[in-house]
């Protein structure tokens, strides 16, 4: 009896066929966690790039003199990213009357998708653009 009981205890230490189960109960949370990451982050950087297009052609457009005032110019920029990030503020001057400097910020969180990281919480993204105005 003691054999027998002795015999399954052996087998049952050397079986190793339920290995992949454990294996990937430890490794598909950590592959989901990068996959999430990865999207947030991708999502983040394409919002930036979108910010970024959006504060050139409201410049460029007060360079020309499609837009008329500054305040006009703030407002093209923040109605382009209505769909990115709600909170987003935006600060255009002309320096020494000849550059047009924009600058917006917004928080991270606005741009994720996913928004599962909490280390991109208290995260602000400031997108610049500098512009010479036409005379």
């Amino acid at each position: 009896m003691l054999g027998k009981l002795r015999a399954k205890s052996d087998r049952f230490q050397d079986d190793d066929s339920g290995s992949a189960t454990i294996e990937s109960l430890l490794w598909i949370p950590m592959f989901v966690f990068v996959l999430v990451l990865i999207t947030d982050v991708s999502f983040i950087l394409f919002g930036k790039a979108q910010a970024l297009r959006f504060i050139q052609d409201g410049n460029r457009a007060l360079s020309v003199g499609a837009l008329e005032s500054v305040e006009e110019t703030e407002e093209f920029i923040l109605a382009n990213m209505a769909g990115f990030s709600s909170t987003a503020t935006v600060e255009t001057s002309i320096v020494d009357g000849i550059i047009i400097s924009t600058t917006l910020v917004m928080p991270a969180v606005d741009l994720m998708v996913i928004g599962t990281m909490p280390i991109f919480e208290d995260t602000l993204i400031s997108v610049s653009a500098n512009h010479f105005l036409e005379q």
